[in-house]
């Protein structure tokens, strides 16, 4: 009888160990919604939600990745280059004075990243997805239609009038 009392309790304990040294992987909660997650290999994969969490996930797991300044925004889509793994962009809006942003790395393979934030043009509406054909151009769109596009990267961006590429 006491060795399977021991046994019962040994295996009600086991979880709970498992969990406390699992502690630097930061698993999501259930309530997380994201509003966009980028895949980008077998391994790697981003997502952004509100209040400007931005998570990225590794073979170690889930990590959420501190960057300040941005936690009145509801990050609405995130890029990264598959072919370029470094390459990661991030948009969203200030959801208390309608301010869009825009997140850049050019570190997406390290374990820290240093993120470059430029504010962006204002727009009719929030942003809703940015995109990169390759690491120097790129398109954001907004309500489904492109309202702006950028030829280095992500550090200057052109309003396209009648939403169309050029």
């Amino acid at each position: 009888m006491r060795y399977l009392i021991f046994s019962i309790m040994l295996y009600i304990t086991m979880p709970a160990h498992a969990q406390q040294t699992a502690g630097n992987n930061a698993a999501l909660p259930d309530t997380t919604k994201f509003n966009s997650v980028c895949r980008v290999d077998s391994v790697v994969a981003w997502a952004v939600a509100d209040s400007g969490r931005i998570y990225r996930q590794t073979t170690a797991g889930w990590t959420r990745i501190a960057v300040d300044g941005i936690k009145d925004y509801k990050l609405n889509s995130v890029f990264a280059l598959k072919e370029q793994l470094e390459y990661v962009w991030i948009v969203g809006t200030n959801e208390n004075n309608g301010q869009n942003k825009l997140l850049k790395t050019i570190d997406g393979r390290e374990k820290k990243q240093r993120w470059i934030s430029i504010a962006l043009l204002p727009c009719p509406g929030s942003i809703s997805k940015v995109e990169f054909t390759d690491r120097l151009q790129g398109y954001i769109y907004g309500e489904e239609r492109l309202l702006m596009q950028s030829h280095d990267g992500g550090e200057t961006w052109v309003r396209v009038p009648g939403g169309q590429k050029q």
